[in-house]
């Protein structure tokens, strides 16, 4: 995945599957979501929890149970991917809670089983527990000695899990029992750092994200990334989860401060341009909150440069940037601004990056308020001159008519 403006930089899957792992997650209820689309939801977790149950995959990755805290399983398929995981080591206590299967965790526990027995991903029974979203085989395991702390191979916990889960109960009980509310994630590539708080928003979770901030989250933790729980809630969340988090206190134009290929310095309101499903709505709320337009990245870039930019991975319609970028230039953002750093990208405009993108109504609309087709970038292109050269014909001939 490339950061904005570097499309071939960075081609990397690391983030993307971070990413996955927690976004795949959103709940079924989402407005405008269908039950094909939750079919197909379930259908990637599979998938992906059958890579991770691999084995030299699972050792790596952690506890599988965070793929599958989505619901539309069956017993069956619960049942092969617990079994699968981890090739053999999983335990039949695993299983049992996994399905929910209460008499049998009785059963076991009475027998002495151990309670926090691990897999080789660093999965425990609570973890399955709490991906299955059942309160009373949680209660049970905590009863019987469970260690509501104990990490997986990757730093996640069963609040994390539970989190992730939209599982308000669950998360309950496992504050209740001594969770570590603020606990970070301490492996995998793109989630270290990733709280509780962190993996809610990432989820969509607005209830959880409530509880957890009621039982005292922190808002201020930053992962690897440099992002805080508002900067993740940007990404994907709706926004009454930024609501939530930006009524709790939570900065509003807080600026990550980078890693891997991102440039520190990116705002909220960057990100929601740049990632959001719903980025018109989260772009309005943000600004009405008192995010700052002209705020830029250590790359001199603006929201509205982010927002003017197209990303494969989302596959918006085009359509959609226009609302963006209209709330942004009402809000007074610099229409003519450029950014200052990007090895292929410095001296790129708004403008630019939409004729780059081949982003047509765009391209329409800033001409129309008065961006400046006659700034160059620092290779001394100008935007007709980018659209000509990734050849994008439609751009390139607006710009000619001008």
């Amino acid at each position: 995945m490339g950061i904005i403006f570097m499309k071939s930089v960075f081609k990397s899957q690391i983030l993307f599957v971070v990413l996955a792992t927690c976004f795949a997650s959103a709940p079924v209820g989402l407005s405008g979501w269908t039950v094909q689309a939750a079919e197909k939801n379930t259908e990637r977790h599979g998938k992906q929890a059958d890579r991770l149950t691999e084995k030299d995959s699972a050792p790596r990755q952690g506890c599988a149970a965070i793929l599958l805290v989505q619901g539309n399983l069956t017993s069956d398929e619960i049942r092969q991917w617990v079994e699968k995981h981890a090739r053999g080591i999983t335990t039949p206590l695993m299983t049992a809670a996994a399905l929910g299967n209460h008499g049998e965790v009785d059963r076991l526990l009475d027998s002495g089983n151990d309670v926090n027995e691990i897999n080789e991903a660093g999965c425990t029974a609570l973890m399955w527990a709490a991906m299955s979203q059942n309160k009373e085989t949680v209660n049970r395991l905590v009863q019987g000695g469970a260690d509501v702390n104990q990490p997986d191979n990757v730093g996640r916990t069963a609040l994390m899990i539970s989190s992730t889960a939209a599982s308000v109960p669950i998360v309950s009980e496992l504050v209740a029992a001594g969770a570590n509310i603020n606990a970070a994630q301490t492996g995998q590539a793109g989630a270290i750092g990733f709280t509780p708080l962190m993996h809610a928003a990432a989820s969509n979770r607005l209830e959880v994200v409530e509880t957890l901030l009621d039982a005292g989250a922190d808002l201020d933790p930053t992962s690897e990334l440099g992002w805080a729980a508002l900067s993740v809630a940007a990404t994907r969340s709706s926004v009454p989860v930024i609501a939530v988090l930006v009524e709790a206190g939570a900065d509003v134009n807080v600026a990550s401060t980078g890693g891997y290929y991102w440039p520190s310095g990116q705002s909220p309101l960057m990100l929601a341009a740049y990632y959001n499903h719903q980025p018109e709505e989260a772009v309005r709320y943000l600004i009405k909150a008192g995010a700052d337009v002209n705020q830029t990245d250590a790359d001199g870039r603006t929201a509205l440069m982010y927002a003017s930019s197209s990303r494969q991975e989302v596959k918006r319609e085009p359509e959609i940037h226009v609302p963006m970028a209209k709330a942004l230039v009402e809000a007074g953002a610099n229409i003519n601004a450029a950014s200052t750093g990007g090895k292929d990208s410095q001296g790129y405009t708004a403008l630019m990056v939409g004729a780059r993108d081949n982003q047509l109504e765009l391209v329409k609309y800033l001409l129309s308020v008065g961006a400046d087709p006659k700034i160059q970038n620092a290779q001394g292109e100008t935007a007709y001159q980018i659209a000509e050269k990734q050849n994008n014909p439609a751009v390139a001939k607006l710009f000619r008519e001008q």
